[in-house]
């Protein structure tokens, strides 16, 4: 999981994050823990995040705002589970209106994150499954949640995520084979796109949420269309 820590008080960023290293540890939890002390600098990439340790009261822009902007985003990409952490009973009840995964106090952060934790990654499940390829001499392990799309290049395919391009020896259709389980869709005969990056679909073409433009050739197009429109319907 790729969580975040979010308060304006750095002695509590550090004491959270090492907390969660421990105990995600202990669980055998892969994770990696990113701390902010503000709200802007964190929604500039919050996208990347599976999970989010949010403080409620803080200054410029506060952890309810925080989590409205995210809901508000047109991203088709997940957003990260949010976790509230408060001093101030008073802004439970606000907080529930943006449907938090938790409220964690922080007198009992340490008691609770290990439970808190847990239930986060049940949940975030597949989002966190690896992908492995042969990338020249190296052996990659690709999170399936971070493959925006694959492209063939003559005998290779080329996977674009969110940590750069990685080429490996293959085909399309074994790629397809591979990941058409874990929602990747084939729009024409040289591609393979992540349900999750998809932003708009027309007659023609999709748009990632990357910005790229791909087109649905009419070979495809009926297969593809009946297929998104059936992980629409399953993750609503």
């Amino acid at each position: 999981m790729k969580i975040a820590v979010i308060d304006d008080n750095q002695i509590f960023v550090e004491k959270a994050m090492t907390l969660i290293k421990r105990h995600c540890g202990e669980m055998d939890i892969p994770c990696s823990v990113s701390g902010f002390q503000d709200g802007y600098s964190f929604l500039e990439i919050a996208g990347e995040f599976d999970l989010v340790f949010l403080d409620i009261d803080m200054p410029a822009i506060n952890g309810l705002e925080v989590a409205k902007t995210i809901a508000g985003e047109k991203s088709a990409r997940n957003s990260p589970l949010i976790v509230f952490v408060t001093n101030k009973d008073n802004l439970v009840f606000e907080a529930l209106k943006q449907y938090p995964l938790s409220f964690i106090r922080k007198p009992t952060f340490e008691s609770d994150i290990r439970s808190c934790l847990n239930k986060a990654y049940e949940q975030i499940g597949e989002k966190c499954s690896l992908y492995m390829i042969k990338s020249g001499r190296d052996t990659v392990n690709l999170r399936v949640s971070d493959i925006a799309y694959i492209v063939k290049e003559n005998n290779y395919v080329v996977f674009h995520t969110s940590d750069g391009q990685f080429k490996e020896r293959s085909t399309i259709i074994q790629k397809q084979s591979d990941l058409e389980s874990l929602g990747f869709l084939r729009p024409n005969i040289g591609y393979l796109v992540n349900f999750q990056y998809i932003q708009k679909l027309s007659k023609q073409s999709i748009l990632l949420s990357n910005q790229i433009e791909i087109a649905i050739s009419r070979k495809y197009r009926k297969d593809f269309i009946e297929k998104y429109h059936r992980m629409v319907v399953n993750k609503v």
